[in-house]
């Protein structure tokens, strides 16, 4: 398979994960003595969460311009990344519905969600390790691969952190991912085309 291949069909994929985060808003529907404000929940997770994928977006796009070549396991670590990416509504989901609920509904959806988030952690992790296993799938220097390498190991320990957080403090689990899309996204964009060799 090409590279040129992997990348339209992750593009893709990506772009379907992200298209359904936006299906699932919906006005909501009010109960009786509900308020608008107590009802517009939903936006802070499905926020996150957009932020979180357009993130992977651009961090799978540097790592495969820096792929030289594509073998077998390469694309099984992608497709495992992807599969995580694409489950990312449905938590994103469930956490919106009961984001507001408060007690063991919330804890238990901002743990669903915060544990995907873990998972697709652990794949990007899992595929860059692969990229840069073999000189010849790559052309890094070693200082990108090392910073690159530290990057992903916090932003997995802060989403275990978050996970911890989900039975304690739901807002706060969900702070933390948006905070780590968000410095995910700074690390992307402080990158210089120097860097890449």
């Amino acid at each position: 398979m090409t590279k040129g291949r992997l990348e339209a069909f992750s593009d893709g994929v990506l772009a379907i994960a992200i298209t359904l985060l936006v299906i699932d808003l919906r006005p909501p529907q009010l109960g009786p003595g509900e308020r608008l404000a107590q009802a517009l929940w939903q936006w802070p997770s499905y926020l996150v969460s957009f932020v979180t994928i357009g993130v992977i977006w651009l961090n799978h796009h540097w790592i495969l311009e820096q792929v030289v070549q594509v073998d077998e396991p390469l694309l099984v670590l992608n497709l495992n990344l992807l599969l995580w990416a694409a489950l990312l509504p449905f938590p994103t989901a469930v956490l919106a519905e009961y984001l507001a609920a408060g007690g063991e509904p919330t804890r238990t959806a901002a743990a669903l969600y915060s544990g995907v988030l873990v998972l697709l952690a652990l794949a990007g992790i899992a595929l860059f390790t692969w990229v840069i296993h073999d000189d010849r799938l790559h052309r890094l220097p070693p200082v990108v691969v090392q910073a690159t390498r530290v990057q992903f190991l916090v932003g997995l320990a802060m989403y275990g952190v978050a996970f911890v957080l989900s039975w304690v403090s739901p807002l706060l689990a969900l702070a933390v991912c948006g905070a780590l899309a968000l410095n995910h996204g700074r690390h992307h964009l402080r990158r210089r085309p120097a860097d890449t060799g």
